[in-house]
C-alpha cells in the first residue's frame, strides 16, 4: 500500500520559524473510504489508504486534507466508533468516513 500525502500537508503544516517539513511530528492514519467516497482516493487506490498529517489534527482536518466537500460526508467513525468532527487523531487510528444515507 503506498502513502498518500496531499499538498496540503505542506500548507497547513505549523511549522516555527527555520523549521522545515520533515521535522514536522506527524502521524498516520488508515483511511477507509465508503460509498461515493471511494472517488476521492488517489488512482489505484481503492477505498483504503494511508494518510499522513501533522499531530494535532482532527477528522475534519483529515476530509479537508483529502479533498472532500464537508458536505459529502455524513459521519465519521474512529477505530470503529462514530466521533464527532472535531475528533484529534492518533497515530496508528483507523477512520472510517460514510456518506449520507438514503432510503425509500
Amino acid at each position: 500500500m503506498e502513502y498518500y500525502q496531499h499538498e496540503m500537508f505542506h500548507r497547513n503544516a505549523p511549522m516555527e520559524h527555520g523549521q522545515s517539513v520533515s521535522e514536522i511530528p506527524s502521524c498516520g492514519v488508515m483511511v477507509v473510504l465508503h460509498g461515493s467516497l471511494e472517488r476521492y482516493a488517489p488512482p489505484g487506490q481503492g477505498r483504503r489508504m494511508i494518510v499522513h498529517l501533522p499531530r494535532g489534527r482532527t477528522m475534519a482536518d483529515l476530509i479537508d486534507i483529502i479533498g472532500i466537500p464537508r458536505q459529502y460526508v455524513s459521519f465519521g467513525a474512529v477505530n470503529g466508533v462514530r466521533r464527532e468532527m472535531n475528533q484529534e487523531l492518533k497515530d496508528g487510528d483507523e477512520v472510517a468516513l460514510f456518506t449520507p444515507l438514503s432510503g425509500g
